[in-house]
């Protein structure tokens, strides 16, 4: 799946802007994808790139921005060094 379909599915799934794909809340599909940020950001830095680049893909970002600051998330995430 590229970025830009992740992008368009968070459109149609958020309703109204909402920060996660089911809602307000995190669901399931939040967890699935979740579970590859810490990959992202590794990626983004050995690679020098931007996979959730806010400019290109505002919605993506925002919602990592949202999933990763949820309490049990932050907890449970692993660092990038």
């Amino acid at each position: 799946m590229h970025v830009e379909q992740l992008e368009e599915a968070l459109k149609e799934c958020s309703p109204e802007g909402t920060p996660f794909f089911g809602g307000d809340r995190v669901g399931y599909v939040d967890v699935a994808l979740g579970g590859y940020l810490a990959w992202f950001k590794a990626v983004d830095e050995v690679a020098g790139t931007d996979l959730l680049d806010a400019a290109k893909f505002p919605r993506l970002a925002a919602w990592a921005e949202s999933f990763a600051a949820v309490d049990a998330v932050r907890d449970a995430t692993p660092a990038v060094a």
